[in-house]
């Protein structure tokens, strides 16, 4: 007889993650990053000002444009079981410095970052070039849209272990 309350008990525990499952997560990917971003623009005190949402092909992140002060947040997105969960994974602010090459580091092993990249470079890390999104159009209605002409975001498929640490680049453009 005791078995069937410790079977109760249990189950009613899966049933309590399976609701507070379905609450934490979306359908879909895209709802997921809504969701993260209300969040965070809550969290931060900022009211929802025009973003641009962008995904970025064949990766777990979405950029999130936000203007005055030009600033971009990536979101990472985890789906399991049907379900995507998005969290806030950096955030950028571009307007710090006129250096707009910014590099994100898991556990000392590089995930994504931006530089600017010629025309016809890439970026290359450990010799292995690196999948690319062209960022500055997102950026042509802004008053510094000059600063971010050629910048790019950049990622790896896996966490990347680099051969140099800062101060020195880890990103070199080819």
């Amino acid at each position: 007889m005791k078995w069937y309350i410790a079977a109760a008990v249990v189950f009613c525990l899966a049933v309590i993650g399976v609701l507070n499952l379905a609450k934490i997560t979306s359908a879909t990917p895209g709802e997921a990053v809504k969701r993260a971003l209300a969040t965070e623009l809550a969290a931060a005190k900022e009211t929802a000002k025009p973003v641009q949402t962008i995904e970025v092909p064949d990766s777990p992140y979405t950029l999130v444009v936000l203007p005055e002060p030009n600033r971009v947040w990536v979101f990472k997105t985890l789906t399991f079981a049907g379900r995507s969960y998005a969290s806030l994974a950096s955030g950028m602010n571009l307007y710090e410095s006129p250096n707009k090459s910014i590099t994100q580091l898991e556990n000392d092993k590089l995930v994504f970052g931006t530089a600017e990249v010629p025309e016809g470079k890439h970026v290359v890390v450990n010799g292995k070039q690196l999948p690319m999104l062209r960022l500055d159009s997102y950026f042509k209605d802004s008053k510094f849209a000059l600063f971010y002409k050629n910048l790019y975001f950049y990622y790896t498929d896996k966490p990347m272990a680099v051969s140099q640490k800062p101060p020195e680049p880890i990103v070199s453009v080819e």
